[in-house]
């Protein structure tokens, strides 16, 4: 008697896309604050990973902010953007890690730190193609960014929301490159 295989839970890149993005959205879900405090860096300053996370959530912020621009030109596309919101979440999330330095308010919590101020998105392309070409680059280089980034990182709770970051990135960035070949 031969068994028969379940059908597969993903059939579609959409799905696919989705399906990463909930998963990275629910592994960040439980990561607002470090599981320890960082720790000192040789220089004394309070937070070594400083400059890591304002990089990664000032990418993060301008991803969000390239994905609307490309909605407004092409709102056509708004259904296979919405992948695009997630960068949102994803730059608060690393901005959650940060430790309160000793002149913060007692009451502040890392989650009240505002985001990075985000340059202006490059233009938006022409077309619709291309438009979806270049955000499936720029997602592919905010993959490249965080696998960079992991390597410097002291916090490894902040290491690990990169890393989750950085493969909702990579995912995305070859969804959108298959819509631009479609």
């Amino acid at each position: 008697m031969r068994s028969q295989l379940p059908a597969p839970l993903v059939t579609s890149r959409r799905q696919l896309l989705v399906a990463s993005g909930a998963i990275t959205l629910g592994a960040l879900a439980g990561c607002t604050t470090p599981s320890s405090p960082s720790p000192q860096s040789p220089s004394g300053t309070a937070d070594p990973d400083s400059a890591v996370r304002t990089a990664v959530a000032a990418t993060q912020t301008a991803l969000a902010a390239q994905f609307a621009a490309t909605v407004r030109a092409f709102p056509t596309l708004a259904p296979k953007l919405v992948v695009g919101d997630r960068h949102v979440s994803y730059a608060a999330a690393v901005n959650a890690t940060a430790t309160p330095t000793a002149t913060a308010l007692p009451t502040a919590s890392a989650s009240d730190l505002p985001l990075p101020a985000a340059s202006p998105p490059p233009p938006v392309p022409a077309t619709a193609v291309r438009a979806l070409a270049v955000l499936a680059t720029a997602e592919q280089v905010a993959a490249g960014q965080c696998l960079t980034q992991t390597m410097v990182t002291v916090d490894p709770e902040l290491s690990r929301i990169i890393t989750l970051i950085g493969a909702g990135c990579a995912a995305a960035g070859s969804v959108l490159a298959g819509y631009g070949r479609a």
